[in-house]
């Protein structure tokens, strides 16, 4: 009897746990990490942007700065978070800001949390986000998954 009750445990662990896996992942599409790069100006800088999302509710973007011809970041700032999905719009209440420097985070202390709304739209690998949508001001970027 304990090994048929074990078993069924054990079983519906594993039921539940695998359906666990299946709901995050239909339930959460921008679960993973995706980066867009901007066209160099005219001096040759350029920037990397990286978001990640967790897959829980948690977000980090990353902003790297290039200078010209260069392989590695001149500078990089990050932005950390919650974020909640509703439809094709993300809500992301920015929590933390601070400068990343050899690997290391150096936190602003006096940043103010503030939310922010963006519509997405994914197509294959590419996340296309408009910021500041429905306004004057929107605009449009194309994140790839990395």
């Amino acid at each position: 009897m304990k090994k048929i009750l074990f078993f069924l445990v054990a079983l519906t662990t594993v039921a539940i746990t695998f359906s666990a896996c299946e709901n995050n992942k239909a339930g959460d599409p921008l679960k993973g990490t995706w980066s867009y790069t901007t066209q160099p100006t005219e001096s040759g800088w350029y920037s990397k942007y990286v978001a990640i999302f967790d897959g829980k509710g948690g977000f980090e973007f990353q902003d790297y700065a290039f200078g010209p011809e260069a392989t590695e970041a001149h500078d990089c700032n990050y932005m950390k978070g919650q974020y909640e999905i509703k439809g094709d719009i993300v809500t992301i209440h920015y929590l933390e800001h601070g400068w990343i420097h050899d690997g290391q985070r150096d936190p602003v202390q006096d940043f103010e949390p503030f939310d922010e709304q963006i519509q997405f739209k994914i197509s294959g690998n590419k996340l296309t986000i408009t910021r500041y949508y429905g306004t004057p001001d929107a605009y449009q970027e194309v994140y790839t998954k990395q």
